[in-house]
């Protein structure tokens, strides 16, 4: 009788033990699959999360000129910022200008007696600030201030305002409306801006006023960068330049390649990556990640310590039929390979069975 017809006697005569075999490994061979899987989805999940969420990678330059602490904060030339755009690694970039008004016949900065009484020069002037992405201005990041009525300033917006609700009273304003912001720097063209009030905040807490009134939280009017460009005219640089990223995980090489453009800031610039909401969720899938590798680590494991632990079982419990099969002149190598047949065929069943 030749090895395989021996073999499929002895499956069949082993019935029991071969189906006992047929099910632990189909069992394995599940997890195995299960964890294939799950690692697929985490893999596209995070994939999935990396274009949702994105980063961004925030550009500033902290040198200031002395003699103007507003427009004269801002250090980056546009040149810079197109050269940046031209790399391809950012999907869009929103500017943030600094700039000072006056006030006009509509606008008027509010002040207390006292302030307008020790600083009267300075009771007309005017913080601004152009942007249209309010959500990483820093008072709102820190919750010193909230939208009262309206909304934020939105990229597709011109020549658009958001003030506050005390200033908004102090000149008799609602939304909707149209003010005038004074030019503060007219030597250098600044012009008069007329623009929209499509918002009003508040301040979530009341603040002191012992300095000049331009330095009162309420002071602080928010524009699209057209109008920020106009008030200071002839300077027209920014402040700092906000790019998104798609892939979180490409943040590190945007900074490196516009470090690698020698830029005319030079040492200057400062980069902030903000990736926080993607590290936060990724630590999630990771743990997912880590748990259907380790799933597939010890089922691939248990298989094979069972394999070899069967086979072992085998040997030992037929040692009399090896020894009469090599007594009858059978290759020692047809014997393994039978054995060996006998234990990969409900293996092989059972992998078929659960695919």
């Amino acid at each position: 009788m030749n090895a395989v017809k021996r073999g499929f006697f002895s499956l069949w005569y082993r019935k029991k033990t071969a189906l006992l075999l047929f099910c632990v490994f189909l069992i394995l061979a599940a997890l195995v699959l299960a964890g294939f899987s799950m690692l697929g989805a985490c893999r596209q999940e995070e994939q999935a999360l990396r274009e949702q969420v994105g980063a961004t990678v925030t550009l500033n330059n902290y040198h200031t000129e002395e003699a103007d602490l507003y427009a004269g904060s801002n250090q980056i030339s546009q040149e810079s910022v197109e050269k940046i755009e031209a790399l391809g690694l950012s999907h869009s970039c929103s500017p943030y200008y600094y700039s000072f008004a006056q006030e006009s016949g509509t606008l008027r900065p509010f002040a207390t007696p006292e302030q307008r009484e020790k600083f009267p020069q300075e009771s007309a002037w005017i913080r601004v600030e152009g942007t249209v992405d309010m959500t990483a201005a820093g008072e709102f990041v820190t919750g010193a201030y909230q939208m009262l009525e309206g909304r934020m300033l939105e990229e597709s917006d011109t020549f658009s305002a958001v003030i506050s609700s005390d200033m908004a009273q102090e000149s008799g304003v609602s939304l909707g409306e149209e003010v005038t912001l004074g030019g503060y720097y007219t030597a250098q063209g600044g012009q008069d801006t007329p623009v929209t009030v499509v918002g009003i905040y508040a301040l979530t807490q009341e603040q002191p006023h012992t300095n000049a009134p331009y330095f009162n939280l309420e002071n602080l009017v928010y524009v699209t960068p057209d109008a920020a460009l106009r008030l200071n005219g002839e300077q027209d640089k920014l402040y700092s330049a906000r790019f998104s990223i798609r892939d979180p995980e490409q943040a590190a090489a945007f900074v490196e390649a516009v470090q690698a453009l020698s830029l005319p800031e030079g040492e200057d610039l400062r980069f902030t990556v903000d990736d926080i909401q993607y590290r936060a969720l990724s630590g999630t899938i990771s743990g997912l990640t880590a748990l259907a590798k380790a799933m597939l680590g010890a089922s691939g494991a248990l298989g094979a310590i069972t394999l070899v632990l069967v086979l072992l079982l085998q040997l030992r419990s037929r040692d009399h039929e090896i020894g009469v099969l090599l007594a009858l002149g059978e290759g020692r190598g047809k014997i393994y390979a039978q054995l060996l047949g006998e234990s990969l065929v409900p293996i092989l069943l059972a992998m078929a069975g659960a695919v």
